[in-house]
Order: structure tokens, then sequence, then C-alpha cells
């Protein structure tokens, strides 16, 4: 590195000391939702900034780490040596070349020199994972978003040793089972989809290991959706949002008929009114649930459709 690394005891108080407000804050937030109150916008807010720098600190700390011991550090498969650090992204220069690149320190793969750098990593991800069980506590969200981050790349380092050496290096840790681990890790990958598309129903996101689990179930494309109309479904009943519910949410979704476009070379009849009389009732009995200018548009399509067929009847 050209420039002056961060100090590294400076920043790994620093990172405890993030670490405890987070703890703070997330317990009020966890208070709220077990008592069945909506947690404020801003403290949610202050939550995810809060884990947000935490993450990107310990990743410039790592990559300064890295850079100082010679470590091979990789952007988008290409080998670069880094100039400087900033809070969230880095100046690289691409190795034997001249190019100099800004990118952000999450694109920045750390690629261990040697077994002792390996090894280094590895107790530091276990280390982490150890000190995770105490920091969050009945906090099953927070430790699963914790821990699978370190699963993540800890099974990176071993991955040139295969499959079988990350499971029982997990086995011989933490005497964690092959399904637990990969239980853990896609806990930790439902929680990201849903925080990567900014999803956060209410302050609501999944509490507890079986919610995970059932949500784990489908793509992940389609993740979000199933964890809304659980939600919304819990609402309706006037209960919590259960492993169970999730999963009649889940095969009621599987068993719905498809939807079928209609087809333009067929002529429909159907009745018009009853139908705008329909969505009206909807609209009367369930106004949250349906949106304003809904009957709107249905009112500018059909009667579009009837003039028409008025055109080509005349």
């Amino acid at each position: 590195m050209k420039k002056k690394p961060m100090h590294v005891g400076q920043a790994e108080a620093w990172i405890q000391q993030e670490e405890a407000r987070l703890a703070a804050k997330q317990q009020k937030v966890d208070e709220a939702i077990q008592a069945g109150r909506k947690p404020s916008e801003q403290l949610v807010a202050e939550c995810d900034e809060c884990r947000d720098k935490i993450r990107f600190k310990r990743m410039r700390l790592d990559v300064e780490q890295a850079s100082l011991s010679n470590a091979t550090l990789i952007v988008r498969g290409q080998r670069v040596e880094v100039i400087s650090c900033a809070k969230k992204t880095a100046k690289v220069q691409i190795a034997e070349s001249d190019t100099i690149k800004q990118v952000s320190l999450a694109e920045i793969q750390i690629w261990p020199s040697s077994q002792r750098n390996a090894d280094d990593a590895l107790n530091r991800h276990e280390a982490n994972i150890v000190a995770a069980k105490v920091q969050y506590a009945g906090a099953y969200r927070s430790w699963a978003e914790s821990v699978g981050a370190e699963l993540r790349e800890a099974k990176s380092i071993l991955q040139d040793s295969g499959n079988d050496a990350f499971l029982s290096w997990c086995k011989n840790r933490f005497g964690w089972s092959k399904p637990y681990v990969y239980c853990v890790l896609a806990a930790a990958r439902v929680l990201a989809v849903l925080r990567q598309q900014n999803y956060d129903l209410y302050g609501r996101l999944p509490e507890n290991e079986s919610q995970c689990r059932e949500l784990a179930r489908v793509d992940e494309s389609q993740v979000a959706e199933l964890w809304c109309r659980s939600c919304e479904t819990a609402d309706d009943r006037g209960c919590q949002i259960t492993a169970n519910l999730i999963k009649q949410v889940r095969e009621s979704a599987n068993d719905a008929v498809p939807f079928e476009p209609l087809d333009p070379g067929i002529d429909y009849e159907f009745d018009r009114e009853g139908f705008l009389q329909s969505v009206q009732d909807g609209i009367d009995q369930c106004p949250d649930k349906f949106l304003p200018h809904v009957l709107s548009d249905l009112r500018s399509i059909l009667v579009s459709r009837r003039i028409k067929s008025a055109r080509d009847t005349s």
C-alpha cells in the first residue's frame, strides 16, 4: 500500500464500540416487535446504517492487512494492488498495468498467499462466530446474518480443498452437522435477499430459524413475495407469523391456478357492470388492500374495449 493504513488496534476498538451501539439499538427494535408494536423507522434505519458501517470497516481492515502481508487481491478476476482505502471504496492498480480504478471494498477478494495466512483467517472467522453467540443471544436474525457471512468467507478459503473440508471444519470447531450448516447459510441468504430488495414490511423481517427455513424452500426471486403474503395473511388472521403459516401460504401459491392471458383472436363476452361492481365492492369492503386508481384504470380499459367493439360492428 502506498498510503498509511488504519491502526489495527484503533479500528478493532471502533468496531467493538459500534457493535455495542448496534446491539443496544437492535434490542429496542426486537422488544418493540415482540410487544406487537411497529418499530421506529428511524431506529430501524440507524440499525441498518450501523451494521453497514461495521461491515465496511471490517472489509477495509481486512483489505489493508492483506495488502501489507502480500496476499493476492482479486477484483473481477484481475489481480490488483491496493493504493489506498476510503470508507467504502479503494483505489487499486491492475497488476502489470498502469490502469487505476476506484472500486467498492466489497468487490475485492482476498486470496491468502500462504497456508499460515489461511489459518489466521480461519481462526479469525472462528473467533467471530463464537463471539456472535454471546453478542446476539436471543436475536436469531442478527446472529444468522453475522455467522452466515463468516461461514461464507471460511468456505471460500477452504474451497480448493473441497466441500468436505469446510464441513469438517464446522464439525470440528463448532460441532455443527451438515444440515445445520446449510440451514444457517440458507437463513443468511434469505435475510440478505430481503435486505437487498430494501424489503422491511412494517419494520418486520424473519426472526427465527423456522421462518427462514420455510422461506428458503422457494427460489430467491420468490422470497420477498412469500414473506409479504405471509405478513399480510398473519395481519388478516390476527396471528403470529409462524413457520406453519408460511408453509400454508407457500402451498396455497403452488396450488393456485396459473394465469392464462386472453387470446386476442377470440371474442370474449362478460358481464361488464357485474365485474366493475365486484371490484367496487372489494374496494368498499377492504380499502386498505386496493389502490384507489385500480377502478379508474379498469373503467378506462373496458370503455375503450366497448368503443372498439362498436366501431367494428358499424
